[in-house]
């Protein structure tokens, strides 16, 4: 089975304080069988709220990038 997920998935996974971010991780990393994809706009919504959160350890642009490619591709 394929899935597509958007940024609110992919933000949620990705940041820890997110209050969705155990569902998102269990979507994002468990059954083998689900082809997981995103499509390019959710990848660049996502890298551009990644380095806009108002979060204590700011993301900068290079690292948000490094994080989608290792963790989501």
């Amino acid at each position: 089975m394929k899935v597509a997920f958007d940024t609110s998935v992919l933000v949620a996974g990705l940041v820890e304080d997110d209050p969705e971010h155990a569902r998102a991780v269990s979507w994002l990393t468990t059954d083998d069988t689900m082809e997981r994809v995103a499509h390019g706009h959710a990848y660049a919504e996502t890298w551009s709220v990644l380095t806009a959160l108002p979060i204590e350890l700011h993301v900068c642009g290079e690292v948000a990038a490094a994080v989608l490619a290792s963790e989501i591709a």
